[in-house]
């Protein structure tokens, strides 16, 4: 069993765009020549990058990735709501030779000053106690997803350890939902909608609707094995 480990330094998406942000505000150099031109600042863009650290301990490496699915506009920095995708690997720190079979529960909590030892923090996640400090995101629970009959589908976390559930994202669709087939890594979720008829892919990670496909009467949905195609029965 693997014990608990918290990992020593902050995951700042941010950190490398704001300092960007600072070179980039240098106000330009002048000369007394007046002959010379002032040297306009930098134009280019800063954009923020995927961070990573890695742990090691008793022979096994865990690495965290957490990586912006969107560039953010102008120079935006993090900010609640941007989408992050998160990645946890374990691998034997040696041999580097995956680790496989594993179930690791994680979790991401803010730092807000005080010292609490690790072990005492994940223990207060296990128990899900109401009077404990919840950690800020749970990687270990599951979105329910609602398909509606106003032409909607509702993400909610069901946040049963409070017992207060909380809606994460709400999807319009263009008409009354038939059927739908989510991929085996669960990043795509394929809607059928007879009328119009379409056939609508939401990115699972960012709930946005990233593709359409026309198709008159688009009923049942099947996703063949090797999911290189998608069957759709139809009326037409």
């Amino acid at each position: 069993m693997l014990a608990s480990q918290c990992l020593p330094k902050e995951i700042d998406p941010g950190q490398d765009l704001r300092k960007q942000h600072a070179e980039h505000a240098q106000p330009a150099k002048t000369t007394t020549n007046k002959d010379s031109v002032a040297n306009p600042p930098s134009s280019a863009t800063p954009r923020w990058k995927k961070v990573q650290s890695t742990l090691v301990r008793d022979g096994i490496a865990l690495q965290l990735e957490v990586e912006p699915l969107e560039e953010p506009d102008g120079l935006a920095t993090t900010h609640a709501g941007r989408a992050l995708r998160v990645r946890l690997a374990l691998h034997d720190a040696a041999t580097q030779t995956p680790l496989t079979g594993l179930h690791p529960s994680v979790w991401m909590s803010l730092r807000e000053g005080e010292d609490v030892p690790c072990n005492t923090r994940t223990r207060a996640f296990l128990r899900r106690a109401l009077m404990e400090k919840q950690p800020d995101l749970d990687l270990n629970d599951y979105y329910v997803l609602v398909l509606n009959q106003d032409e909607t589908i509702h993400v909610v976390d069901p946040q049963f350890s409070s017992g207060r559930p909380r809606l994460v994202a709400s999807i319009a669709l263009p008409g009354r939902a038939a059927d739908w087939a989510l991929s085996s890594d669960q990043s795509k979720l394929f809607v059928s909608v007879s009328q119009p008829g379409e056939i609508v892919m939401i990115d699972t990670a960012t709930w946005a609707i990233v593709h359409r496909a026309k198709i008159s009467g688009a009923a049942k949905l099947a996703l063949q094995p090797d999911e290189h195609y998608l069957w759709t029965s139809y009326a037409g």
